[in-house]
C-alpha cells in the first residue's frame, strides 16, 4: 500500500467497522424483542390459566410485581424496536456529482484521496451517531429486561 492511501484506507476500515457495529446493535435489538415478546406472551397466559386452577388463589400482593413485568417487558421490547429505526444517510446526489466531477478530473490521484476521504468521514460521523442512539435503545432495553425479570421472580418468591 502507497503512503498516499494509508489514511484512506484506514478511514475505509473504520466504517466498515462503524457498519458492523450497527449490525451487531439491530441483532442484538431482535434478541430483546424475542425475548421480551415471549415472556409477556408467557406471563398473559399464566395469567388466562392460574385463575381458572380449582382452588388456587393469586395473591394480591403478586399484582404490583407482575404488572411492572409486564409492562417493563413492553417497554423492553419497544426499545429493541428502536433499534431497527432508519438512519439519515448522506448520499451524494448524482447530478451534483456528474456537474463536479468535469472539474475534479484534472486534479489528479491525491486529491480524489483526500475527497472521497473526507466524504467518509462525513459519513463516519453521521453513522456513529446513529450507532450510539442505537446502543443507548440497547441498553434501555436490556435494563428494562432486568427489572422486569427481577418484578418476575418477586412475584414467584409471594407465591411460594
Amino acid at each position: 500500500m502507497s503512503d498516499d492511501a494509508v489514511f484512506p484506507e484506514f478511514v475505509k476500515d473504520l466504517l466498515a467497522v462503524e457498519d458492523k457495529r450497527r449490525e451487531t446493535l439491530e441483532a442484538r435489538g431482535a434478541s430483546v424483542i424475542t425475548v421480551s415478546g415471549t415472556l409477556v406472551t408467557l406471563l398473559v397466559a399464566l395469567g388466562a390459566f392460574v385463575p381458572n386452577r380449582q382452588g388456587f388463589v393469586l395473591p394480591d400482593t403478586t399484582r404490583a410485581p407482575l404488572s411492572v413485568a409486564v409492562i417493563a417487558f413492553v417497554v423492553a421490547a419497544l426499545l429493541g424496536i428502536a433499534t431497527y429505526v432508519p438512519q439519515r444517510v448522506r448520499l451524494t446526489d448524482p447530478n451534483a456529482l456528474a456537474e463536479l466531477l468535469p472539474g475534479y478530473w484534472p486534479k489528479g490521484r491525491e486529491f480524489a484521496l483526500k475527497k472521497v476521504t473526507a466524504t467518509r468521514l462525513e459519513q463516519l460521523t453521521v453513522l456513529q451517531k446513529g450507532n450510539d442512539w442505537k446502543a443507548r435503545a440497547l441498553l434501555a432495553a436490556v435494563v428494562g429486561q432486568v427489572v422486569a425479570v427481577g418484578a418476575l421472580a418477586w412475584a414467584v418468591l409471594v407465591i411460594l
